[in-house]
């Protein structure tokens, strides 16, 4: 129907042509001939056959054109990047629907409006120093910005600018007045992953130094410990001799002071490396968090409140109570000291038992990053300055500070602490809206039992085999086992240690074993005694250096960290004694 319609509309417009352009007039078919009617009739045959073809070819050539257009759309419009035509002055003249879904507006709208409409503000220099450098020199010219579309997303963009060939400018156009083509990609996936690579990489430069401390950290840990060992039973033996003595005990105790000071400071360093050892013990956070609050409540300022919202039971958790006491009061004076001499303002001690089932996200910032599970929280939060995010990646760095001095290792022994003990750590910190500490401790499933209590007035009697490859670690365990009521033999070594141990195990009421024995190794020495006679008790020392003696299904019985105060030395010869079969 519709192509009758067509036919007729040509028709009749063929006619109105033919009137105003009057042709010769045909002969009247009366006066033709026979042939001259038939040569007519062929002439008029051969002519529609010829239209017939020309039609055909017509259709043929509308054919190419619809696939050539459908080309064009699909490789122009469909295109996975924007193409737009720009005009010297800087207006969208043509546009892709990929443009126009990159920078949120209908391809019609697009037209007539200048490019830089969609650059942000603070990187137009970009855009600007880009088109200056494209129209010195010929040649593609790219360049990296950010977009925003009219939703106000905004995207990361690689921008490239070509000529329009000669051949679709107008002739004699200059270059500078002509317009040009820009190819806009979408980069900004690979912009994040080159923020998770530079992040990645800032993770793995912390772990190479954190693995450097800690390999320097356990080298000479051993060494101090030992010393400190020394100087500390020497002070405490001092102390008791000088009873009576004021001046005596103030000159010992300050001595004693002074070895706990620096065993602390060999502990950070172990700590920040995540080498430290610790004493599992089943630990109430709210009984230390209060504890904590008690301490500091009445020794801050007057310009400065510490709030304390603790819960009033949360679960218990299972490490090391004098570690987490630490990080805790790191936190706070970290908090304390992030307000300006004078300054106003509240830190706000906070325990809540949560339960992590999903990772976290929104604001803040994931040092340690949690596994679901149920939780100790304890959160440090401050109404002071605050850190700029670039600060948060250094803070927990070693010896790291704002400050006018250093002030040791703070929440870098935070960092490695909560590492070791398989804690997490999230932060939150805006500057001018104070800082926010959030540490995660895996709360246990049972409640605690009850121990017991050590009787410090009690005292020993029998022999002792004392194993120390170093000198100092010999005289003090000697003295204080002397002290204590025993009787000493000495080993320098395993391999002594095992044919003292052999030729008079029937005396022996305890050894005390030093786990870092050169040669025969304390482990070695160990298996030996106990194969020989298991029942007499073996108490370890050694330093917190982060080492393990053997495969993990092999733990020390009992184990006595230096430096040990005498105090700790009797618990830990009271508690051997008494679990031994000979008790």
């Amino acid at each position: 129907m519709d192509e009758s319609l067509d036919a007729q509309a040509l028709r009749r417009l063929a006619e109105d042509v033919f009137r105003e352009r009057p042709g010769p007039v045909p002969p009247d078919p009366g006066t033709l001939s026979e042939p001259e009617i038939r040569a007519l009739v062929h002439e008029l045959r051969v002519h529609q056959i010829e239209l017939e073809m020309q039609n055909d070819e017509l259709r043929r050539t509308q054919g190419h054109l619809d696939a050539s257009r459908a080309r064009y759309f699909d490789l122009y419009d469909l295109a996975p990047v924007g193409y737009c035509t720009l005009s010297a002055g800087g207006l969208i003249l043509e546009a892709n629907l990929a443009a126009a879904h990159l920078l949120g507006e209908p391809r019609a709208t697009l037209l007539g409006q200048a490019v830089t409409r969609f650059i942000l503000k603070a990187d137009q220099d970009i855009y600007y120093m880009h088109r200056k450098k494209f129209l010195t020199a010929p040649g593609p010219h790219a360049c990296e910005l950010r977009m925003a579309g009219k939703d106000g997303r905004e995207f990361w963009v690689q921008l490239t600018a070509t000529d329009v060939p000669s051949a679709f400018r107008d002739p004699g156009e200059a270059r500078a007045e002509a317009p040009s083509r820009l190819v806009l990609s979408d980069i900004t996936d690979m912009k994040r992953a080159e923020a998770d690579r530079t992040a990645l990489a800032t993770q793995l430069h912390q772990a190479r130094k954190l693995e450097t401390l800690g390999v320097m950290a356990a080298g000479v840990s051993r060494d101090f410990y030992n010393l400190l060992s020394a100087i500390m039973c020497n002070a405490s033996t001092g102390s008791l001799v000088a009873e009576g003595n004021a001046d005596l005990m103030r000159f010992f105790g300050a001595i004693e002071t002074s070895a706990l000071r620096a065993t602390e400071l060999v502990r950070q360093l172990l700590a920040y490396a995540g080498k430290a050892k610790w004493t599992l013990e089943e630990v109430d956070v709210g009984i230390v968090a209060n504890e904590i609050g008690h301490t500091l409540t009445h020794s801050l300022p007057a310009n400065l409140i510490l709030e304390c919202d603790l819960a009033d039971r949360v679960p218990f958790w299972n490490g090391d109570s004098t570690q987490i006491y630490q990080v805790l009061m790191n936190l706070v004076m970290n908090a304390f000291e992030a307000f300006p001499e004078g300054a106003a303002g509240r830190i706000i001690l906070r325990t809540r038992a949560e339960r992590i089932t999903a990772p976290l996200t929104g604001p803040g910032l994931w040092i340690l990053p949690p596994v679901p599970g149920r939780y100790v929280m304890v959160e440090v939060a401050d109404t002071g300055q605050g850190m700029a995010p670039d600060l948060l990646y250094h803070a927990f760095e070693p010896f790291y500070t704002t400050k006018s001095t250093g002030r040791g290792l703070g929440l870098a022994a935070v960092h490695g602490i909560l590492s070791s003990h398989g804690c997490a750590l999230w932060v939150l910190s805006e500057p001018g809206r104070g800082t926010s500490f959030r540490i995660y401790l895996p709360a246990m499933v049972r409640e605690r039992e009850p121990g017991g209590e050590i009787l410090w007035s009690w005292r020993g009697q029998g022999l002792i085999l004392v194993v120390d490859g170093h000198k100092g670690g010999r005289t003090s365990a000697r003295q204080l086992a002397q002290r204590f009521g025993f009787t000493v033999l000495e080993a320098r070594g395993g391999l002594e240690a095992v044919e003292t141990f052999q030729q008079r195990r029937g005396e022996l009421a305890l050894v005390l074993l030093d786990r870092d024995l050169q040669g025969t190794s304390a482990r070695d020495a160990f298996r030996r005694m106990q194969e020989l006679d298991s029942s007499v008790p073996v108490v370890f020392t050694g330093a917190h250096d982060g080492r393990d003696l053997g495969p993990q299904a092999w733990r020390p019985p009992e184990t006595l960290w230096k430096p040990y105060r005498p105090a700790e030395f009797q618990g830990a010869l009271h508690r051997a004694l008494k679990l031994s079969p000979r008790a």
